[in-house]
């Protein structure tokens, strides 16, 4: 029986050391004659000491003999500390206004001067209530550090922040700590220890202004955590649309400053074609907080959202954070009306999502125009209609398309707008491309006249519209009086497909008419005898046999010297003829002679290279039409148009 007591007692003793062990105890004091309070009595008063405070609420602690706590009041110890327990507490005094005074703990238990802790209660305050005056000259105060049984601190999740409209970029972690736990944390990428970081013993929120790592760690007795992290970002941002297409998708903060310049081109159904300095791109679904967009809008300030890929289309989607009121949205003060680009197809994929115009597109069929080896479908995806200047145009016509361009997976398509006043379809009369008649007229469309009318100079045009009027002299072919044909000057419109002599005040290289009909129909043959003046729309390929001619600047007839002649009209005359004259309002055009008659005997043969040169040796005025190339000089280039002339007949 003594041994079964002895082995109970030394288990216990074994249990309170481990407790020992495991929660040190530190004890405090408190003496009157050194740790003073207020030097008067007060309501409330209190004395602090090593992270305890001792806190009356009406009495005197500073007269350096004895802490007066008087009677009906209340008296409260703490420790700062929330993560310990109070253990037993002390007090001492003498026989006037005895300690015993002190009673009615809020926990615990209070005899004879000495308060003891309930372990079904622990805490890191008590207080009394005195029944009447107490008076003490030291108050002992032992506690511990109370053991957490899972010390691992908690983070607010990763996330990422941006700055508020131009303010600096802040945000706030929350590190949060279990009880009777002391934390340490790093915010310098290091790992946190005991020994390095700092130190928190209750929840605590820090500021951070840049990307960083927190990494935290947990103390409670001698349990330590692992070490928990994790990071928040300051999110990227781009400042123009070639920044953001170089993102991978992440959420981005796009900002525009007004001089970035970027502008609406387009805004329909929900979406917004923009441009600023670097590129194009479509913002779609991101009205959130902005008015209805508008073409020609002036767009600045900021808006998040993320870089999508739209079967090749670039976008710029929504997010949760995307909210609109940050971005201002204004018509333009003194910017010009945005207007498209003029690109080459080869250059369409560098364009995606801008307002482009493409020149020279040859159509097919099925609405896709074709230039060089491109391909571009024509595509009318935003319904413009013919109020606005649109059908889809017909098969082999040569037009320049304007619109946005889009990529839908390998295909190229342009989507027709009308804005600003350019039509979206604009019909093509080059000098350097087959011209295909519509099968049926086309009202009110605007054509472009490719072909160089040099000022001053006598030419020839045939359109296949109506011209309501000409920058110079016009002449229509009216009569054949022997072997001149007869052109009377004409102030009234140009017809369609009637050939025409003109001499242009402005050289015309490139010129564009709108709200003209566009007529079906090949061009005239305007015929007086044998003699006939021939429309052309394109660069005639003429015969060098001398019986199809072209007018030269100065109003002779040009015989053939390559297979195509730069002329839009031409005269058509029977084998053998020598000289043929040309006259307006009976004033003859040039002498008549035919090019590379030198020697005037109404034959081109090597008895005029002969004349040539003797015209270049001696200077002598030539009999004959010696400017053979017709440069308006006789030189060199003579002898080589006329061995040409020669060469071909």
């Amino acid at each position: 029986m003594i041994k079964i007591k002895l082995l109970h007692l030394l288990v216990v003793a074994a249990a309170a050391m481990t407790a020992l062990v495991a929660s040190a105890q530190t004890t405090v004091v408190f003496d009157a004659t050194t740790d003073k309070g207020p030097s008067s009595a007060g309501r409330p008063v209190s004395v602090a000491k090593e992270g305890i405070t001792i806190e009356c609420s009406y009495g005197h602690l500073g007269d350096g003999v004895a802490y007066r706590f008087y009677q009906g009041s209340t008296l409260k110890i703490t420790v700062d500390d929330e993560n310990v327990v109070l253990d037993q507490i002390v007090f001492t005094g003498g026989s006037s206004n005895p300690v015993s005074n002190i009673g009615s703990p809020s926990s615990g238990t209070y005899s004879g001067g000495t308060w003891t802790a309930s372990a079904a209660s622990p805490s890191n305050t008590v207080s009394f209530t005195l029944s009447a005056q107490a008076r003490a000259s030291k108050v002992s105060i032992t506690y511990h550090g109370a053991i957490a049984d899972d010390p691992t601190p908690t983070l607010t999740p990763a996330f990422t922040f941006w700055p508020e409209m131009d303010a600096p970029a802040t945000a706030s972690v929350t590190i949060n700590v279990p009880a009777s736990t002391k934390v340490y944390y790093t915010t310098d990428g290091s790992t946190p220890s005991a020994t390095h970081g700092t130190a928190i013993t209750t929840t605590t929120t820090i500021t951070i202004g840049a990307t960083t790592t927190v990494s935290a760690i947990g103390v409670s007795g001698d349990n330590t955590s692992a070490v928990v992290s994790a990071t928040y970002t300051l999110g990227t941002t781009v400042t123009s649309i070639a920044e953001l297409k170089a993102t991978s998708g992440e959420e981005v903060r796009l900002y525009w400053s007004d001089e970035a310049n970027a502008r609406v081109l387009y805004a329909a159904d929900n979406q917004a074609f923009v441009r600023d300095n670097t590129g194009a791109i479509c913002m779609y679904g991101l009205q959130t907080g902005l008015t209805e967009l508008k073409a020609n809008d002036h767009l600045a300030g900021w808006i998040f959202g993320k870089l999508s890929d739209y079967y090749g289309l670039p976008e710029f989607v929504g997010t949760a954070r995307t909210n609109g009121y940050q971005l201002l949205a204004a018509a333009p003060v003194t910017e010009e009306a945005v207007a498209p680009r003029l690109i080459d197809a080869a250059q369409f994929d560098d364009y995606i999502a801008d307002w482009v115009t493409i020149h020279d597109l040859r159509m097919k069929a099925d609405g896709t125009g074709t230039h060089g080896e491109s391909e571009i479908t024509v595509y009318n995806r935003f319904n413009v209609g013919q109020e606005q200047y649109y059908t889809q145009p017909y098969a082999n016509a040569l037009v320049d398309m304007s619109g946005i361009a889009i990529a839908y997976n390998d295909k190229r398509q342009i989507a027709p707008i009308y804005q600003n006043g350019v039509r979206p379809v604009v019909y093509v009369v080059s000098d350097e491309e087959d011209f295909y008649a519509p099968t049926a007229d086309m009202a009110d469309v605007t054509v472009r006249l490719h072909r160089t009318l040099a000022a001053g100079q006598w030419g020839t045009i045939t359109l296949p519209f109506v011209l309501d009027s000409f920058d110079g002299q016009v002449a229509e072919y009216t009569a054949l009086n022997g072997d001149e044909m007869a052109f009377t000057t004409t102030t009234g419109a140009l017809a369609a497909r009637t050939p025409y002599l003109v001499k242009p005040d402005v050289t015309t290289p490139d010129v564009t008419i709108t709200g003209v009909t566009l007529v079906t129909g090949e061009p005239l043959a305007i015929a007086k005898g044998n003699y006939v003046f021939r429309g052309t729309y394109v660069s005639a390929t003429l015969a060098q046999d001398g019986t199809q001619l072209a007018v030269a600047g100065d109003g002779s007839l040009v015989k053939s010297t390559s297979a195509v002649m730069p002329t839009y009209a031409f005269v058509t005359v029977p084998v053998g003829i020598g000289k043929v004259y040309l006259s307006v309002d009976g004033t003859r055009l040039g002498d008549g002679t035919l090019r590379g008659d030198v020697n005037g005997d109404g034959v081109v043969s090597g008895a005029d290279v002969t004349a040539l040169y003797g015209q270049l040796l001696d200077g002598k005025t030539a009999a004959g039409n010696a400017d053979v190339s017709g440069d308006g000089i006789i030189s060199g280039a003579d002898v080589t148009a006329l061995y040409n002339i020669l060469l071909n007949q």
